[in-house]
């Protein structure tokens, strides 16, 4: 006989259920109620940004409940083949008994004197007892006589077939005891070929009985015996179907026997029979299995000739189901096709593909799938309806009409979702349309109830629009993850945007330590959600730095006295430090060359004893060290709040050694900004208000002015793209032998920003100069300051301000003002106060009053350049012309070392003054 395969299954699944494929105990209890497969509910998830509503699928298992009705039925028939096999082989052994009878019963010859016909009618009629009498009876009339072989051989079989039926007979009456099973033992042992292929019928019933007493490993020794020979090929057929029924379709004897059988030789219908029963087994592994676990991936694939060899429409929507958990689109819509085609009306494959199109965010084809009557009808298709309203409102969330996103929302509720499936998106869609408090007050209560990260996100997103993001952070929710996590990375941002860069810092690695406390899919979810509200870029930020450079500058005037060069080679030191790490800590040395030209006595020098000829050098050598330090408070209500105090020494020159101070209190709000300060500092317009000059020949000597200033100042975001900044300070002036003075200085400006590619921001707007002197000093005599000290000066004009990119590789700012001043002095005196008894009317030096009118401008370029992750390298122009001050010109060069590597330059390492590489210490505003 041929050996004919259809469909053949792979031989090396034949060979996995010998080796045992996955069955676990659970999978084994499925088996044993394939019917009671409960359906998993759907779930929705939807996330903001992704452009699609993902759904945790629940109907593999209905359709994996499909296939096991089919396995079921199956499974039934051929029973019902196993039965028949068995009917047709007891049938067919009824003649042969028969005729061995008759065989018996007609003895070939028979010993003379002696009639055995009485004997062998009582065996024919299985009347041992009375045989065994007759045989008494005749062996006493006739001493010598010996019954025949045949005779003696009939009724040996007669008691073997006794024996055997009654055990039989008995073991069918009631439960099969250990006594019964032993016994039958005891008979396969003395009577082995009486249960052997030769007589299969009570092979198959004993192997029943000892399967009833619990010793199957009894049983399988039975059933082995068939394999691989025994014949027809349909009799092993129906002992393996036979052995699934007894030893339990999950025992590894099966595939003990199954491997067994694939080595033999069968007709075709056998094979085909074989094959059938082998995929069926598979298939019913497969249907056991969870449709997303690794195990149903794993065996779909080797099930995949025999379902397209069956056609099997059930089993491939199964498939269709397995590849769509594990998010194999692409083949789980070949399989739910293939069902579709085999089966039209099987609804597990139409759900598959609608389930396809809503996953692909296809509405259009879902809603061409839904329009299908049959479809529509199923009660499971209410989901999918529900689904998709939930995608639809996520395309209009997309497209940022949230109303009507909203709308697609209610009816999606309609359809069955609840309210915890819509509240993502209905939050975000009051969060798009502004509708801040109905946002917060949904993500709040979504949050207290599921602690979901989502909704800690929204909640966290919409107070931080409503203003109200440092009153949620003292809430109590925001001490515990998520939404401590969210908060901290949105102050972290809010910072940035604020470009408080080191407070950013200190937030932004706050957070990320928050995260890694999470358990790690926690975490990983956390992380991939907070990563785009955590400023980049800011490795380094707050490394310790070393700076080098010089600086020049000149002032126009005469010699001796308005004109002034510095050059100034500079230290400075920075480090970080305080509870958070975001305390800057600053230490600056300069050596400054003053340089006024040569000093010739003026007319008021000469009045009071100077020889005309008494010129001397204009040049002093001057020191500095400045000390500041600034950091933040955070006060809950008020918000964070940043200080910043300084003090530095001067000493050299005329004025010998002074201390200087200064601080400042100021805070970024959603509104703009305010700052108020306070400080005194040296008045650096020449060389007697900086350092004071002598009078010669005298040991007496004048100026070193102080200016003792206070003020405020707040830029106001007025309009997206407009800003207002106004300035209002009052100082005093004091100095060695000098007059007293008083300023007041307004400054107002408004900002539009233009928007332009590669500019962080581009403004351009008008601006208002205020200032007022009470006193005259802008002269050199004895008792004068030498500053710059109108009664009236207004300015008028337009100024540019503009900045590169954050976070790049470099950067550029520049301010650019251009307008008309109009300026006035008053006449000053000669000799503000006596000398040595020299009044001041005795001296005629003709200091009178004026005016000047004319254009103004500055310009002040600045730019910074990463060299390498530890260098910078730095510079900074300064351009000044206005009427009555001459002009101004000063540059800057600086090169940077960190002890860390930076990422990138931010505004905060440009130069602000040519004074200061970075910062203003000594700034005084």
């Amino acid at each position: 006989m041929r050996r004919v395969t259809y469909p053949a299954l792979p031989p090396a699944l034949l060979l996995g259920l010998a080796a045992g494929l996955p069955w676990s105990a659970v999978q084994a209890q499925q088996q044993g109620n394939v019917t009671g497969v409960q359906r998993q509910a759907q779930q929705f998830e939807l996330r903001r940004g992704q452009g699609d509503a993902r759904v945790v699928q629940g109907d593999g298992a209905r359709a994996a409940r499909s296939v096991q009705q089919d396995l079921k039925l199956r499974g039934e028939q051929s029973r019902r083949d196993a039965a028949e096999t068995r009917r047709r082989e007891q049938q067919a052994l009824l003649p042969r008994q028969a005729g061995s009878q008759e065989e018996g019963a007609a003895p070939s010859a028979a010993p003379a004197g002696v009639d055995e016909r009485p004997l062998w009618e009582l065996l024919r009629h299985k009347d041992l007892a009375g045989f065994d009498r007759q045989l008494a009876r005749t062996r006493t009339q006739d001493r010598a006589w010996t019954p025949s072989a045949q005779l003696q051989a009939e009724r040996a079989r007669l008691y073997k077939e006794g024996e055997i039926e009654r055990l039989f007979a008995y073991a069918r009456s009631g439960p099969v005891g250990p006594l019964s099973s032993s016994q039958l033992q005891a008979l396969i042992a003395q009577y082995p070929q009486d249960f052997s292929c030769a007589r299969i019928d009570r092979l198959w019933n004993a192997a029943e009985l000892f399967a009833r007493a619990g010793r199957k490993d009894a049983a399988y020794d039975l059933y082995r015996s068939v394999f691989p020979d025994c014949t027809p090929a349909s009799n092993r057929i129906a002992t393996l179907y036979m052995a699934q029924q007894n030893l339990g379709a999950d025992s590894e004897m099966i595939d003990r026997l199954i491997a067994a059988e694939a080595a033999g030789t069968r007709d075709a219908d056998s094979d085909a029979k074989f094959q059938r029963l082998v995929y069926d087994r598979l298939l019913t592994r497969l249907a056991a299995l969870d449709p997303a676990g690794a195990d149903a991936a794993q065996l779909a694939p080797a099930l995949a000739d025999g379902i397209r060899g069956y056609q099997d429409a059930a089993a491939a929507a199964l498939v269709g189901w397995i590849m769509l958990a594990h998010n194999d689109l692409a083949e789980a819509a070949v399989w739910f096709n293939r069902a579709h085609q085999w089966q039209p009306a099987n609804m597990d494959a139409q759900l598959g593909l609608l389930q396809i199109r809503l996953q692909a965010g296809d509405i259009a084809g879902a809603e061409k799938l839904l329009a299908a009557p049959a479809l529509a009808a199923d009660p499971r298709a209410k989901a999918q309806r529900a689904r998709l309203e939930l995608l639809r409102a996520d395309r209009y969330n997309q497209a940022k009409d949230y109303a009507a996103s909203l709308a697609a929302l209610d009816e999606a509720e309609r359809q069955g979702a609840s309210r915890q499936q819509t509240a993502a998106l209905r939050g975000w869609n009051l969060y798009g349309s502004e509708r801040y408090e109905q946002a917060t007050q949904l993500f709040a209560s979504q949050y207290r109830a599921t602690r979901d990260a989502r909704m800690a996100e929204g909640w966290a997103l919409a107070e931080n629009a409503r203003g109200r993001l440092a009153q949620l952070a003292a809430a109590p929710e925001s001490k515990q993850a998520p939404l401590s996590v969210y908060v901290t990375a949105l102050q972290s941002q809010q910072l940035y945007y604020q470009k408080q860069f080191i407070q950013a810092d200190s937030l932004r690695q706050r957070a990320e330590a928050q995260i890694d406390a999470q358990p790690a899919d926690d975490a990983a979810q956390l992380r991939e959600s907070v990563q785009g509200y955590l400023p980049d870029a800011l490795q380094g930020i707050r490394a310790a730095s070393v700076t080098a450079g010089f600086s020049y500058s000149n002032h126009a005037g005469a010699d001796g006295q308005g004109h002034l060069e510095t050059l100034a080679p500079a230290l400075r030191a920075q480090w970080f430090g305080g509870d958070n790490g975001t305390r800057q800590y600053d230490l600056r040395v300069r050596n400054l060359r003053l340089d006024a030209a040569p000093i010739s006595p003026d007319p008021v020098a000469q009045a009071l004893g100077v020889p005309a000829s008494a010129t001397q050098s204009g040049l002093q050598n001057v020191r500095e060290l400045w000390f500041g330090a600034d950091d933040s408070v955070w006060l809950t209500d008020l918000g964070r709040l940043a200080w910043q105090a300084a003090a530095g020494v001067t000493d050299g020159g005329a004025g010998g050694t002074d201390l200087h101070v200064q601080a400042a209190l100021g805070q970024q709000t959603q509104w703009g900004s305010w700052s108020a300060y306070v400080g005194s500092n040296p008045v650096r317009d020449s060389l007697l208000s900086w350092r004071g000059q002598a009078l010669p020949g005298t040991g007496d000597w004048w100026g070193d002015v102080r200016r003792n200033a206070v003020g405020v100042k707040a830029l106001v975001q007025a309009a997206p793209r407009w800003s207002v900044s106004a300035n209002a300070e009052l100082a005093d002036f004091s100095g060695h032998n000098v007059q007293g003075n008083s300023a007041l200085a307004l400054d107002l400006g408004a900002g539009y920003d233009l928007k332009l590619s590669g500019f962080d921001y581009f403004n351009v707007g008008p601006a208002l100069h205020y200032l007022h002197y009470a006193n005259n000093q802008n002269q050199f005599g004895w008792g004068l300051g030498g500053y710059y000290s109108p009664q009236r000066s207004v300015s008028a004009g337009v100024a540019s301000q503009f900045m590169t990119p954050e976070g790049r590789q470099s950067q550029l700012s520049g301010n650019l003002e251009l307008g008309w001043n109009s300026a006035s002095q008053s006449a000053a005196a000669c000799l503000p106060s006596p000398y040595r008894g020299v009044a001041a009317s005795s001296v005629n030096c003709g200091y009178a009053g004026g005016s000047d009118n004319g254009m103004y401008a500055h310009l002040q370029l600045a730019a910074v350049r990463r060299l390498a992750p530890r260098w910078q390298l730095g510079v900074l122009g300064d351009l000044n012309v206005t009427p009555g001050r001459d002009r101004q010109y000063a540059a800057m060069l600086f090169v940077r070392y960190f002890f860390e590597d930076r990422a990138a330059v931010f505004s905060r390492d440009l130069p602000k003054t040519t004074r200061d590489f970075s910062g203003q210490l000594d700034d005084g505003r």
